[in-house]
Order: C-alpha cells, then sequence, then structure tokens
C-alpha cells in the first residue's frame, strides 16, 4: 500500500496517522500535518471535546445503525456456518443495537450466538470496518485469530477459542467485514481499583492467579519478535500494532530486541520527518525519541534479558482484559488483537492495571503495592528473576509507552510520559516548571547535526511564518476525558468505545444517547 498523501487539492504532503490510520476519524480524511489542524479541514477537531464527540457519536450511531441491518440481513448465513462447526446444532444470533452496544469494546461490537444446548458463541466484528487499509485490517484479525488459537490449545490459559474467522474480501465471507466466531466467556471484567481496594485477601488471591497465568505464558517461548500468524505451525510474522505501519513499513519480526527497540524508534524518526506521525509540537517528539535512540546505542534502553527466546504479553492489560467469576476466580482473558512476543524482562514486567496510575501521570515511577506483592509471590515461589523484572519493569515500561502512545499526539501529556522516562533512566532534570524548557536547550545543542532534525526546525519556522497556528488542544490535566490510559478507565467496567488503546474513551451507551 502507498503511503496516501493528503486529501486537500495541490497538497503533496503525506498524511499523518492515528491509531486507526486515517487522520480524522470524522470524515475518514487523509489530512497532512499542516491541514489537519486548519480551518481547511472543517471538522471538529479533537481538542474541541463536545463538539468532537457529538460528530463522533453521530458517526457511530449511523455505523451501528448499519451493521444492524447488515445482521439482520446476514445473520442467517452466520448461522448456519456456526452451526456447521458444530455438526449441525442450530443456534440463533442476537445482533440488536442493545446487544451490539452492551458488549462493545473498544475498536469492536460483538452479537451473540447461542445454540439450542445453551453454548454461547460472539460474532466479532470491527466498529468501523474503513480505518486501515484493507491488507493491515486482515493482517490484524489473522495475528488475533492465531494467537487466541494459539492460547486456546497449547496453553492452559481461560482464553476463547476462535473457531472460525473470514477476512474483508474473501468469497467465503458473507457480511463483508472481517470477523470471528469465538468462545463467549463466562465472567465480568475485572476492575481491579474496586475489587481490591479494600479486600487485601481479594488482592493477594487474583494477585496468585495473575502469577500463574505468567508462569504459563512463560512455558510456551516463541523464537523471535513479532505477531502470530499461524497457531499451527506456530509462525511469528510482522508486528501487528497501530504503532508498527505494517504494509507500508513492515516492522519485524525480529531475532532480538535490541534491533527491534532500534527499529522502531528510527522508525518513529522517520515517520516524524515525512509528516507521517505527529501533528502537534513535532520538533519537540523528534527531540524525545531521538535522546532514545542515542539511549540505546549507550544500552540503557535496552533489554537485560534479550532473546531468543521471547514471549507473548498482553497489549491492552489495564484490567477489563480479565474476566471473572463471583469468587473471583479469573474465568477468562480476552482482547488479544495487537498481541506481539518480546524480550522476557518486558514481557513479565508488571500489568498496567497494578500501576499507580496517579504517580504514573505525575512521572513518578514509584510502585504500587500490588506490583511488590506480586513480586514477593513470585519469591515465594522461587522465581527471583520473575520479581526483578517487576521491580525493575518502569524503564521498559516508560519506553514502550512511549513507541505505542505516540499516536495518541497529546503534546502535554507527552512530556509527562518523557519526564517520568528521563526519571526511570537516572537523568534528574530537578523539579523546576521549566524543566522542559532547559532539557530542550541541551537536546537542540546535542543533536545541533542531525540533519533530519535540522529540517523539521526549518518547516516549523517556514509554518510559522506562513500560516496562522491552530487552536491548540486544552492539556490532559484540564480535561475530564483522558485521552491516554488514565485512571478513570481503571475505575470502571463498563464497555467503551475508543480511538483505541489510549484514544478518547466514549461510553458505549452514548452511541444510543447521545444528541444527534
Amino acid at each position: 500500500m502507498a503511503i496516501p498523501a493528503c486529501n486537500l487539492p495541490d497538497c503533496q504532503q503525506l498524511a499523518l496517522r492515528g491509531w486507526d490510520g486515517y487522520s480524522c476519524r470524522l470524515c475518514d480524511g487523509f489530512l497532512c500535518r499542516r491541514h489537519l489542524g486548519s480551518s481547511e479541514h472543517r471538522c471538529p477537531k479533537t481538542w474541541d471535546l463536545d463538539a468532537y464527540h457529538g460528530q463522533f457519536y453521530k458517526k457511530q450511531r449511523e455505523y451501528l445503525g448499519s451493521l444492524v441491518a447488515l445482521l439482520e440481513q446476514k445473520g442467517p448465513q452466520i448461522c448456519l456456518r456456526a452451526s456447521s462447526l458444530r455438526a449441525g446444532v442450530p443456534c440463533t444470533i442476537d445482533g440488536t443495537q442493545s446487544t451490539l452496544s452492551r458488549m462493545a469494546g473498544g475498536r469492536h461490537f460483538h452479537a451473540e450466538i447461542r445454540f439450542e444446548d445453551d453454548v454461547a458463541w460472539l460474532l466479532r466484528l470491527p466498529i468501523d470496518h474503513k480505518p486501515e487499509s484493507r491488507g493491515t485490517r486482515n493482517y490484524f484479525l489473522e495475528c488475533e485469530a492465531a494467537t487466541m488459537r494459539f492460547l486456546a490449545r497449547k496453553t492452559s490459559l481461560p482464553t476463547p477459542n476462535v473457531h472460525d474467522w473470514s477476512l474483508e474480501g474473501d468469497s467465503t465471507n458473507e457480511l463483508g467485514p472481517g470477523y470471528l466466531l469465538m468462545d463467549k466467556l463466562p465472567g465480568k471484567p475485572l476492575n481491579w481499583p474496586k475489587v481490591t481496594k479494600e479486600d487485601p485477601a481479594t488482592r493477594q488471591r487474583l494477585l496468585n492467579q495473575l502469577a500463574d497465568i505468567f508462569l504459563e505464558l512463560e512455558r510456551h517461548p516463541l523464537p523471535s519478535i513479532g505477531s502470530l500468524t499461524s497457531s499451527s505451525p506456530v509462525t511469528v510474522g510482522r508486528i501487528g500494532h497501530p504503532s508498527a505501519p505494517s504494509e507500508r513499513r513492515p516492522l519485524g519480526p525480529f531475532e532480538t530486541g535490541a534491533e527491534s527497540y532500534e527499529t522502531r524508534v528510527r522508525s518513529v524518526l522517520d515517520q516524524i520527518v515525512t509528516g507521517e506521525l505527529i501533528q502537534l509540537e513535532p520538533v519537540n517528539a523528534y527531540l524525545q525519541f531521538r535522546w532514545m535512540l542515542q539511549q540505546l546505542h549507550r544500552g540503557i534502553l535496552l533489554p537485560k534479558n534479550d532473546g531468543p527466546p521471547f514471549y507473548l504479553k498482553h497489549p491492552d492489560d489495564k484490567g477489563d482484559h480479565i474476566l471473572l467469576d463471583e469468587q473471583f476466580n479469573i474465568t477468562g482473558i480476552i482482547d488479544w488483537e495487537w498481541c506481539f512476543s518480546t524480550p522476557r524482562d518486558y514481557a513479565f514486567s508488571s500489568p498496567c492495571m497494578l500501576w499507580p496510575i496517579d504517580d504514573w501521570y505525575a512521572s513518578s515511577n514509584r510502585l504500587a503495592d500490588g506490583e511488590l506483592e506480586l513480586a514477593a509471590i513470585y519469591r515465594e515461589r522461587g522465581r527471583d528473576d520473575l520479581a526483578q523484572f517487576v521491580l525493575n519493569g518502569r524503564l521498559l515500561q516508560r519506553f514502550w509507552f512511549s513507541l505505542e502512545d505516540v499516536l495518541s499526539d497529546e503534546p502535554d501529556t507527552s512530556l509527562v510520559f518523557f519526564k517520568g522516562l528521563l526519571s526511570a533512566a537516572g537523568v534528574d532534570v530537578g523539579p523546576e516548571e521549566d524543566w522542559w524548557k532547559k532539557w530542550k536547550e541541551w537536546a537542540l545543542k546535542e543533536y545541533h547535526d542531525d540533519e533530519p532534525l535540522q529540517q523539521l526546525l526549518r518547516d516549523e519556522q517556514q509554518s510559522k511564518s506562513s500560516e496562522p497556528q491552530p487552536s491548540q488542544p486544552h492539556s490532559q490535566k484540564d480535561s475530564d476525558t483522558a485521552t491516554t490510559l488514565g485512571e478513570d478507565q481503571l475505575k470502571t467496567s463498563d464497555p467503551v468505545i475508543s480511538n483505541g488503546v489510549h484514544g478518547p474513551q466514549i461510553p458505549s451507551e452514548a452511541l444510543m444517547n447521545a444528541p444527534s
């Protein structure tokens, strides 16, 4: 797939990428860094939350209505396919608007398939099947299906088994968009802060089960870094994640973590220069990732336990990926889209559901009680190596979060995260409010001979002299709606619709109740 150019007439600049491929999710348009925030692009801007969310709600309601109509028409064919996979047991499908909204996740709707013998499956469909290119959409789905089959058939983890899937464009696809047919697992999503706040015994029970999960994943190593494309035979392909541009710049598979880390940082730097990433403050973003590249060359950000082997790490482990029964037994682990293998240091670091989120957003690298308790459990089981990955995991967690959060393009928040990364790497920038100004002055001198940086500075100067600047988005601290992984997301188990793992979070009920 060719890198798309800006849609506006007479503009040949490359379009910005977001979590879902398009520069603008409202009009599905490709816009360059200059035009996305300009008056020539008439859609509400992401920092005008009321206007943006109002139009976003409307678009999603329209898509939901079209999906309900599609399932009314094509549901019988899906039921025939599902029944054929269970020796002809009849079934029905519930693809009503209320069911699709109730079981909406970050990127998917789910219709329920119920067999006459009370077995339940889910039909998993994309919330919007147009964001990325067809090849990218299909690759994400192929990797998700392969990962879930690998986990369900080769491990003891309670993961939904994928019984069938169909890619967009397949001649046998009855619906149009790609889909999965998979088990519906019992249980309710884990709300870690709510469940564990006042009950240490429940916290210990869950942490012991969490340790069991990581130990089981450790029993199934993989030969390289990338996403699974087949479970039999086990095959690792390129990384299937929005932060890795797939067809345009395939990343992986990699034989070492060092190769993976440097390639991904260089990819981000290259895309900042070409205009594919970062609308707001691209020079600042470039300096941050240029520093990361320097630290990789110095060995500071490299994994201490480079592979092979490598291990799967859940891509969105903020808590609601875990299902619980009434006795707090883990009944399921879901949402494996965008999963890929990593070196041991990162694979067995603490899941983000345990992080002290307020501290994280304050650039602090303090470990939460749950992390300390998980490390103690590993030690009790004679696994001090895994305990050390938890206790010393912040540096790689900060680094990986920067790599994956680059698509969110939130300048104020990125500075908070970067300060946390500097601190984790042993760089003391002090408590001064102007720390960034001082660090940037140092970085501009340090990387003065970097020609791509100089080009960005020239572009920035030209832009300031030729165009009025767009209104700046208000910062994370001024907003009630977090645009990255925030505490509010960890305090609710309600399903959400979002631009991505760290995108604007929109309650699913808004599809039905938001104003037109």
